[in-house]
């Protein structure tokens, strides 16, 4: 969740241009690249055996809940 909150300058790392050059990322791609993030997440959590389903699903749907959250607020 810490890292849905990122900076510009953090996010705008990861998109480039149609020319391969950096750019800031707009608000849509942020939310995608905070989905993607948490589906990876999702992923390394249900690799670890050890950890309840449940525990999993929370964690999860927390994670999405914040994308959406950092999507929207902006706008309210």
């Amino acid at each position: 969740a810490v890292g849905v909150f990122a900076s510009a300058e953090q996010a705008s790392a990861d998109c480039t241009d149609s020319y391969g050059r950096r750019r800031a990322c707009s608000a849509t791609e942020h939310f995608d690249l905070c989905l993607i993030s948490a589906i990876d997440a999702a992923d390394q959590r249900a690799s670890r055996r050890y950890e309840p389903r449940v525990l999993r699903f929370l964690s999860f749907n927390m994670d999405v809940a914040t994308c959406t959250a950092s999507y929207l607020l902006p706008f309210i």
